[in-house]
């Protein structure tokens, strides 16, 4: 894989969350079927080369008999291939520590959603290559569990009721493939650089292209590049969400917050602080 300064680092229980409140809500009458959702960042193991966040997602609705549509975007070409092509999910446990069960509990749940077993595969064939001494090294005498993706996103693939595109999501044009049901950015915004303007841009083109009522699921790295103004010592983040047209639903911490749309295409309707305008030229 191409060196980069983007951190690709991804973790088997990312996903869920998203997932099971797309769920919820389609099961409360507050989300039409089919959903259409939005992930940006498709994410890399270090070892194996693949991300967890789609599969799951995906999974997750594919047991609860959610039918979707969805536009995964990613900047990196390698990953948006790698996501095309991939038949299968790789995982290895070495200890029993907390975040290992929490990963252990995560992979059999996406057995279970997915309804397979799983089966032990030869670590020379699916560790990349310029790995492989890394991996023996951190996961010796440990043996490599794989599973398929779902169904469900197979078939979706093909027909082109899932698609993946590269491209930066500060500037990309998201119009041709929403609006979206649901859409979740979570470890990406942080990469943007610390230019506030880069962040909000990006936070813009997702939240515009939802529709109202939808889900748009953030981590919110941004807050704490508005310290150094004063001139945001106003409420930076109840201005902002209404810029964006949501409302907090649920925080589920590090930053991490689950909105609704309220208003339709981020329409502000709340005099914004007086410098956001600068950092959006």
């Amino acid at each position: 894989m191409p060196k980069t300064n983007i951190s690709t680092e991804t973790r088997l229980t990312r996903g869920q969350f998203f997932a099971e409140n797309i769920v919820s809500a389609v099961r409360g009458g507050n989300l039409s079927t089919p959903v259409n959702i939005l992930l940006v960042g498709i994410g890399s193991h270090r070892y194996f080369g693949c991300g967890y966040e789609a599969y799951n997602t995906f999974a997750c609705l594919e047991h609860a008999g959610v039918d979707y549509r969805a536009t995964v975007v990613d900047l990196l070409p390698e990953l948006v291939a790698d996501f095309q092509e991939r038949g299968e999910l790789y995982v290895s446990f070495r200890t029993l520590n907390d975040l290992e069960n929490e990963s252990r509990k995560a992979w059999s749940q996406y057995l279970q959603w997915t309804g397979q077993g799983e089966k032990i595969v030869d670590t020379s064939q699916v560790v990349i290559p310029s790995q492989r001494r890394g991996f023996r090294r951190e996961f010796p005498n440990v043996v490599v569990r794989a599973a398929k993706i779902p169904a469900s996103l197979e078939q979706k693939l093909g027909n082109q009721e899932v698609v993946a595109v590269q491209g930066n999501i500060k500037s990309i044009d998201l119009q041709q493939y929403g609006p979206f049901t649901a859409a979740a950015c979570v470890n990406v915004l942080y990469q943007l650089g610390r230019e506030p303007r880069d962040t909000m841009k990006a936070i813009l083109n997702i939240t515009s292209n939802v529709e109202r009522s939808g889900l748009v699921y953030l981590d919110l790295p941004w807050l704490p590049f508005f310290n150094f103004d004063p001139s945001f010592s106003v409420d930076v983040e109840n201005s902002l969400q209404d810029l964006m047209g949501l409302e907090r639903n649920h925080f589920q911490g590090d930053n991490v917050i689950l909105y609704r749309k309220s208003l339709p295409y981020g329409s502000p309707t709340r005099r914004l602080p007086r410098s956001l305008p600068i950092l959006l030229r």
